[in-house]
């Protein structure tokens, strides 16, 4: 995707000033949703001419309709109302929504009802502050590991801790790249996964990372306001990290798999 892309819809909202709400939206989507789906119709196009009959295959594309939806609401966003809905494949979105006054990014699971698709309990939600660092800080690490997976390279597993209990990480012989909790059960020291969370096929990450374009035009104002927790005046000693739940949640932080 052209790395100028989220620039050029910066600056059209900013040429064209204080805009009805309608006009901005249909720049983003002109500037910023529109060559996403380019280039996820582009990579499945290739997969049909390949004719390869393994699981890449199934993929489906992203639902333009959901997402047109969410960018062009029939009236005021409320609590809960859905920002953005990008289709990962397999009915698998990443959902942007305000629960309780937070913003969260969710990475979920949905079914096909009598009404359509509908989020199921698997997938996880991330606050702001763990997108961001999943985005600006950890995507190139996990890339890395993805670009080596099929080699014999020491540098393929890797577990990246995103606030909490909340890991990313990327290990043989599974190819996915699973963000998840975990939690340390007690009586021991070693930190063990939850059912809270998802694995993502390559190409499925691949398309999570395109949605970080969509995302972040979305709700560009509250991710450059985000201060990751660790850059807080209260962690400018070591005692504050030590104390603080978020960034040392068991104890120590050196996990072995």
């Amino acid at each position: 995707m052209n790395d100028t892309t989220p620039l050029k819809a910066e600056q059209e909202v900013s040429r064209f000033g204080p805009l009805r709400k309608e006009k901005k939206r249909k720049i983003l989507r002109l500037n910023i949703f529109d060559p996403v789906k380019r280039n996820l119709q582009s990579d499945f196009n290739q997969l049909l001419e390949t004719k390869n009959e393994d699981e890449e295959n199934k993929l489906t594309i992203v639902d333009d309709e959901a997402t047109e939806n969410c960018l062009n609401p029939v009236g005021p966003l409320r609590e809960g109302d859905e920002l953005c809905r990008l289709h990962l494949g397999d009915e698998r979105y990443v959902v942007l929504k305000s629960f309780k006054g937070v913003m969260q990014v969710h990475i979920r699971q949905f079914e096909i009802g009598a009404k359509g698709p509908f989020p199921t309990s698997k997938g996880v939600a991330l606050n702001l502050e763990k997108w961001k660092k999943l985005e600006e800080m950890h995507a190139d690490d996990i890339d890395l590991s993805v670009n080596n997976f099929d080699k014999n390279d020491e540098n393929v597993a890797c577990k990246i801790h995103l606030g909490s209990n909340y890991y990313v990480s990327v290990k043989k012989p599974i190819a996915r790249v699973d963000i998840r909790g975990w939690f340390l059960p007690l009586d021991s020291d070693v930190i063990v996964p939850t059912k809270k969370g998802i694995s993502l096929t390559f190409k499925q990450w691949s398309y999570l990372k395109n949605s970080m374009t969509v995302v972040r035009q979305l709700v560009s104002k509250e991710l450059d306001e985000t201060v990751y927790c660790e850059q807080t005046n209260d962690h400018l000693n070591q005692m504050g990290y030590f104390a603080c739940s978020n960034c040392n949640p068991n104890g120590y932080m050196d996990y072995v798999f």
